[in-house]
């Protein structure tokens, strides 16, 4: 942000341009004198002062030149401000009484309405980053918050003060005023959650029976071929970026964590003659706890289009050639359960480490894996890697690789991201030293994928705080004949970065594990009748029965390394 000198030394705005929403025409296009709003988010921030604070606004025909204006560009513009602090002493009183300068103070929610121009063109709202700092208020008209236009002296004034920042212009929206009637109608996108209006819908956290399902729909206004819009959505702050553009009409979350969320979807039209994109449906909500669903082959299907999976009502099986996915399947179980750093890694019972290494390796067994075992008094660093070496270096073209830890685990302390498993000589204080970084069980991956042209490769880490740095992958209905080819490597990890893998008293091992070796078995097959179980259903499976036998005190997270194709299971027995 650029401070400037003069009367806007101490502060700035910044509109979020992911929030921008315009209400009126299909491609922001208005008739003269329409009814125009726009809403938006902003930054609004300030170092300190005791002075009445304005944000200015601007109505002007579109140019690409905002860095060099001048006042005279300006003169067919309209000005509009809004006032963000008073200088009175009412003011002053309140801020001496709360210690804070204003309500409006960190991010802003701003709508303005105002009239379309009377002259047909393409045109922009702008801001100016840098607020006017005045000793008393720059114009009388409006509330706090409330933008109004300016006139005359209010206006003259504003102009004069922004002389040195006519280069922090910057656009909010683009809009068309044109007196030709337009050739389609408003692309409305209506949201439900749970089948609800958003208002009315139920939506909570915990352990529960159904996921949280999003749907959407056009209007029944637009006349426009349906067939030609597509959809995207994201929810923040989960996503980054949106979906790809989809025909799905709906979108379900398995799990969820608690806190603050904000789902949308938008509409984009495109009949190859014109396209246009509509204004995002928006549903804030918060989740006291962490949504954890359970799956089934009905919460997992999206609907009467997935013909690949269903038909009347019934399961279809997976047709697909399963014995000639892999070349070999080859695993690697490593468990340590003494420290020589006794002071920061407790001993782990020897004969529940035990159980967790036998019952994983009979499990995997089931499933034709050759399992190589690490398990003894002393487990250093340097024989894990040289096995984990030995297994990439001996892989062939279209193996799978299963690599599994039980141990400790735990956050750098100077770089909370950063997270390692213990060996029996890990130092907690120097972590370089004989302790094993996830990310370098990550790149152990990598080199299995790109160096040996392995299939797929799934990495199970169960330990305490082993989910840093892992995002749990949305789940929908798995592609078998897609999987089964595509490379692709992923983490899956005992609990959420913030929690603790248990030892149940009453299984006398990892509950992570166990519930990890059952779906392994058989018991995540959820489409039942193709004998196959994927990634996401040995996923699903093991999330929810250990958020379900921890009280949501360990929730199972899955990452992706690299690559789209997941590891796909079919143990002996249901062959």
């Amino acid at each position: 942000m650029l401070i400037a000198s003069g009367p806007a030394t101490a502060g700035g705005m910044h509109v979020r341009p992911d929030s921008v929403t315009i209400e009126g025409g299909p491609l922001h296009t208005f008739k003269p004198n329409d009814s125009i709003t726009v809403s938006f988010d902003a930054v609004d921030f300030e170092f300190g002062s005791n002075k009445a604070k304005s944000i200015i606004l601007g109505v002007a025909p579109f140019s690409p030149r905002l860095q060099r204006l001048t006042r005279a560009n300006m003169a067919d513009w309209r000005i509009f401000g809004a006032r963000m602090k008073d200088a009175s002493r009412r003011y002053m009183a309140t801020k001496a009484a709360t210690g804070r300068d204003s309500d409006y103070e960190g991010l802003m929610q701003v709508q303005m309405t105002f009239t379309a121009p009377d002259r047909p063109g393409i045109y922009h709202l702008v801001y100016n980053r840098i607020p006017i700092f005045t000793s008393e208020s720059l114009f009388a008209a409006g509330n706090l918050g409330e933008v109004v236009e300016l006139t005359k002296g209010e206006r003259t004034a504003a102009e004069s003060l922004m002389g040195p920042y006519l280069g922090q212009f910057e656009q909010i929206a683009t809009f068309t005023v044109s007196n030709a009637e337009s050739a389609d109608q408003s692309l409305t996108v209506y949201l439900r959650a749970n089948g609800e209006t958003p208002t009315d819908a139920d939506v909570k956290g915990g352990v529960v029976d159904k996921p949280l399902e999003f749907s959407w729909f056009v209007g029944p206004e637009f006349k426009l071929d349906k067939r030609n819009v597509l959809f995207r959505y994201k929810i923040f702050p989960i996503d980054t970026d949106w979906s790809a553009w989809t025909s799905e009409t709906s979108v379900k979350y398995h799990f969820l964590p608690r806190g603050t969320l904000n789902f949308r979807v938008e509409a984009e039209y495109d009949d190859k003659k014109i396209s246009f994109v509509s204004q995002p449906a928006k549903f804030n909500f918060v989740l006291l706890d962490h949504l954890v669903a359970k799956a089934t082959a009905a919460t997992i299907l999206k609907g009467p289009n997935d013909k690949q999976f269903e038909s009347g009502g019934k399961v279809l099986e997976t047709k697909i050639a399963f014995d000639a996915v892999y070349a070999s399947s080859r695993a690697l179980i490593v468990g340590v359960h003494t420290f020589k750093d006794n002071l920061s890694f407790r001993e782990f019972p020897a004969d529940k480490i035990q159980q967790d290494v036998n019952t994983l390796e009979a499990a995997l067994v089931a499933n034709g894996f050759q399992v190589t075992k690490l398990f003894k008094e002393q487990l250093n660093r340097d024989e894990i890697m040289v096995a984990l070496d030995k297994l990439v270096n001996e892989a062939q073209e279209n193996d799978r690789l299963f690599i599994y830890f039980s141990t400790h685990g735990f956050a750098d302390r100077n770089a909370p991201s950063e997270g390692y498993i213990a060996t029996t000589d890990c130092k907690y204080l120097s972590p370089s030293v004989g302790c094993i970084r996830l990310s370098d069980i990550g790149y152990q991956a990598k080199r299995a994928l790109e160096g040996r042209k392995v299939r797929q490769v799934l990495i199970a880490v169960d330990s305490c705080f082993s989910g840093l740095g892992v995002i749990s992958k949305a789940a929908g209905v798995p592609d078998f004949s897609r999987l089964a080819v595509a490379p692709g490597a992923y983490m899956l990890t005992a609990g959420m970065a913030d929690q603790i893998a248990q030892i149940d008293p009453e299984l006398k091992m990892s509950t992570f594990t166990y519930f990890l070796a059952k779906g392994l078995q058989g018991d995540a097959s959820i489409f039942d009748k193709n004998g196959i179980i994927s990634l996401t259903e040995l996923f699903l499976y093991t999330q929810y029965n250990v958020a379900r036998q921890t009280d949501s005190k360990q929730i199972p997270m899955l990452g992706r390394l690299s690559g789209d194709g997941e590891m796909l299971f079919r143990p002996s027995h249901i062959h």
